[in-house]
């Protein structure tokens, strides 16, 4: 399973413990999470454990909850948590470009054309920007939200 990088969200904590870990391991963060998913093949335990702590800090996220409580104590755990609410923010993504009609559509039709860049590569920028808190009150005062893209 490979995640793509703008949708493997960990806390800050523990995204500095999981660089950390792999540089002291000699790999890198890639390698480090494919050892992570091998679990979820070989353990079922841990693989339902996981998919079920996925679905509630997703869940979490998705109404602009703190889920900061709801990840595992774990770096393991949370390294594959990460990447389920990855494929999950991905799958969310590409449903949402088919779902658009009409003038929705061709306004991403444009936004691509004008950037060079893929649909998928417009919902990761889309979704970056939009983990990142959006602009800045700073920004939000010169620039308006719907110019995100341009950054």
């Amino acid at each position: 399973m490979k995640i793509p990088h703008n949708y493997f969200i960990l806390p800050a904590d523990k995204m500095d413990e999981f660089e950390a870990t792999a540089a002291k391991l000699g790999c890198t963060t890639d390698d480090l999470l494919e050892r992570q998913l091998g679990r979820l093949e070989k353990d079922p335990a841990f693989s339902a454990q996981a998919i079920q702590k996925a679905d509630e800090i997703y869940s979490a996220m998705t109404r602009h909850e703190d889920d900061g409580d709801l990840w595992p104590d774990s770096l393991d755990e949370c390294i594959v948590v990460a990447a389920i609410i990855g494929k999950l923010i991905e799958q969310g993504a590409e449903e949402l470009v088919v779902e658009l009609e009409g003038e929705e559509m061709d306004l991403i039709e444009r936004v691509c054309q004008q950037l060079g860049i893929g649909y998928d590569e417009l919902m990761e920028q889309a979704i970056d920007f939009k983990l990142r808190g959006g602009a800045n009150e700073e920004e939000d005062e010169d620039q308006d939200q719907a110019d995100w893209w341009k950054e």
